[in-house]
Parts: C-alpha cells; sequence; structure tokens
C-alpha cells in the first residue's frame, strides 16, 4: 500500500503501470490522480476521447471491460480504463485472473470507496501496479488546501473564513472543493473573503443556488424550476449572473451532443467533459429528447434575454426569465 504523495510523485517523476486500485473516501483526491494520469498518458484533447473508457460497477459487464483492456489501441500507445464502484461488478473473478497478467498496452484503474478489497484483487495490484486509500485531509492539511484554491481564483481569505468553510465541509476534497467552486461565484477576482461574508455566501447556499437551477433545467417540471428561480431572486441573486450560467450549462449541452453526433459513446462523452456519474446520469437523459433545431432555439432566446434584462426594469426581465425557464421544463 502506497501513501498519496507518493503515488502523485511517481507518477510525475514518469512512471505509469499497467493497473492501479484507489480506495478510500476522498473522491476528490482520487479525481486529481485521474486528471494527471490522463496528462501522463496523452498529449492531445483527441487522444483522450478515443482511448478513455469509464464504466460503473453496478452497470458494466465485467466480460466486456475486460475485452476492452485486452485490445490493443491503434490510436495511442495507451489505452485507460476506468472502473468506478468496482466492487459492485458481478464478475469479480475476471478481474483477479486478468491481473495474473495484465496488458501492458493497457491501464486499469479500479475505483471504490471501500477501504479494502478482495485477497486477489489485492495481490494481482500489488505484483503488477501500486495501490492506495485515499483518506480525507488533517485539518492543517485542509487549511493550506482551501487557501490555495482560493488563490487560484484570485481571492485571498481570512483564517477564520478558512476555518468555518472546513467546519462545514469536513475535511474530503470532494466536499471542499464543491464548496469552494460556489464560494468564488459569490466573488469577484482580488476580493477579500472575510469570516462574515462566508458566513452570509454559505448560509444562502444552504437552500438554493444557481447550481440547483441549473441541474433543475430539463428534468424538473416548470414549477419546481420557477420555485428555485423565484428563491433565488427573492435572495439577491443577479439575473444577469443566472443567465450566465444557464448559457454555460447550454454549452456543456451542446458539447456532448457534438461529440455523440461524431460517433463517440456515453463513457468517451463522460469522460472527455470531465462529468461526475450523477451529472452523467442527467446529461445522457436529455440528450436523448434534444435536438440542433432545440439548441438554435435556446441559443437564440438566451441571447434575447440577455438584451432584456440589460435594457428593461427588473420585473420585465423577470417575467421574460420565467417564460424562458418554463419551456426548460420537463
Amino acid at each position: 500500500m502506497m501513501s498519496q504523495g507518493k503515488l502523485f510523485n511517481e507518477l510525475k517523476s514518469g512512471k505509469v503501470f499497467p493497473v492501479y486500485l484507489l480506495l478510500g473516501e476522498d473522491i476528490g483526491a482520487k479525481d486529481e490522480f485521474l486528471q494527471h494520469l490522463q496528462k501522463s498518458l496523452f498529449n492531445e484533447t483527441d487522444e483522450k476521447m478515443v482511448n478513455v473508457s469509464v464504466f460503473y460497477g453496478d452497470e458494466a459487464v465485467s466480460e466486456e471491460i475486460i475485452e476492452n483492456l485486452s485490445t490493443f489501441s491503434f490510436f495511442s500507445v495507451k489505452k485507460l480504463i476506468i472502473v468506478r464502484d468496482f466492487e459492485r461488478l458481478k464478475n469479480l473473478k475476471l478481474f483477479s485472473e486478468y491481473l495474473e497478467s495484465p496488458n501492458s498496452d493497457s491501464v486499469l484503474v479500479l475505483i471504490s470507496g471501500k477501504k479494502s478489497a478482495p485477497k486477489n484483487i489485492l495481490n494481482g495490484v500489488e505484483k503488477y501496479g501500486r495501490m492506495s486509500i485515499f483518506w480525507p485531509m488533517f485539518q492543517n492539511e485542509s487549511e493550506r488546501w482551501v487557501t490555495l484554491e482560493l488563490n487560484k481564483f484570485g481571492i485571498r481569505a481570512e483564517p477564520d473564513a478558512v476555518h468555518y468553510i472546513i467546519e462545514l465541509s469536513g475535511t474530503s476534497r470532494n466536499e471542499l472543493k464543491g464548496q469552494v467552486d460556489c464560494i468564488v461565484n459569490y466573488l469577484d477576482e482580488n476580493e477579500f473573503l472575510s469570516l462574515e461574508k462566508a458566513k452570509k455566501i454559505i448560509a444562502s447556499l444552504n437552500s438554493y443556488t444557481v447550481f440547483d437551477l441549473c441541474n433543475a433545467l430539463f428534468v424538473k417540471r416548470p414549477g419546481e424550476i420557477l420555485k428555485i428561480f423565484r428563491y433565488l431572486i427573492n435572495n439577491g441573486e443577479d439575473l444577469v449572473k443566472i443567465n450566465y450560467f444557464c448559457g454555460r450549462e447550454l454549452r456543456k449541452l451542446l458539447e456532448a451532443y457534438s461529440l455523440k453526433n461524431t460517433g463517440y459513446d456515453f463513457y468517451q462523452i463522460s469522460s472527455t467533459l470531465g462529468f461526475r456519474k450523477k451529472e452523467s446520469e442527467r446529461i445522457g437523459t436529455i440528450l436523448k429528447k434534444i435536438d440542433i433545431d432545440t439548441f438554435r432555439t435556446l441559443y437564440s432566446s438566451i441571447a434575447s434575454l440577455d438584451y432584456t434584462i440589460k435594457s428593461n426594469p427588473k420585473d420585465i426581465s423577470v417575467v421574460s426569465f420565467e417564460k424562458f425557464l418554463m419551456a426548460l421544463g420537463k
């Protein structure tokens, strides 16, 4: 078993093994390792699209994954196969057999939130690859990490504000990253984050955020979408900002739609665009019922809405926005 630090340092030095076993609760740190691994394996975005496959243990078929691992890639030196929640696969015996002689042209990453794995899997990984348990950070580590993450956005933070964020979120990188990503959307570059400002922002986040609104588009009923929108407006959220995030959500959907139309399966789309499982499921559902004409209409509507917001009183803009959102209901 290897520490997180040694695992990352080994990867930075250029060493890549045919199999990795990533255990533990810290999803964010494991995703960070996957990002570094993909950068080590692939130079071009196109290489990544073709040669990265993501499977989920509760959905995938073991035979399909093993076949994928065993075939040669014509487009790159390596193939990267990621299996999340691998312990839920119905036929783990196939993996223990594969690990007796893994394909050197493939890199298999087995991921689990548990702290242990079956002995035959552990033995196979130990012989040919690397394994590590990704624990949540200690308090002092998380303080440094949050401070650095905020600095990336040009934001300086009062120590008490950092402590408050950690107190509410815990020390898991995944939870902290989600909290930091939400907070920075309420701040301008070079703004100072005080304790009082952090409390005010997080208090508003505990109900509905613009992310909740975006996640509701196309999958929630119009009434539910309007409920979130009206909450945001009543709590002082800026219409321009809401429109920006709705536009960003449409761009994300259009990127996924474009990849789908060029022949990529959804595992490749999800991996290329960095979707997490819940986000992947939501966007996969939306893509089944949306077409290019819908995108044309939506982009025209959101451009018109942007003009309305910037050139009319708030009441008129709110009514126009609600009309737009009604069309994005389930």
